[in-house]
């Protein structure tokens, strides 16, 4: 595994931490934006439904270089040849 292949891992998974953050946050800050608790626990079915279109292309944006990262690295993993010597 190269250095490229490592930073690229790791920008991923950082990344995608970051994505599952800003999805706790965004719950978050539904619930508390309401004027009531009440209201904002009501708020969160129509938030978090899956078929919320705009939700699950937003959330598809901002994963996808986390994601981009991940297969590039992936594919970079994979097309280098093995270390191993042969011996005959």
């Amino acid at each position: 595994m190269t250095i490229l292949t490592k930073g690229l891992y790791w920008f991923a998974s950082a990344w995608m931490v970051f994505v599952a953050l800003l999805g706790v946050l965004a719950t978050v800050g539904t619930v508390l934006n309401a004027d009531t608790l009440w209201q904002g626990l009501t708020k969160l079915p129509g938030f978090l439904n899956p078929f919320n279109i705009a939700n699950f292309i937003t959330m598809a944006e901002v994963s996808s270089p986390g994601l981009g990262a991940y297969f590039l690295a992936d594919y970079l993993d994979r097309k280098r040849p093995s270390q191993r010597r042969r011996v005959f």
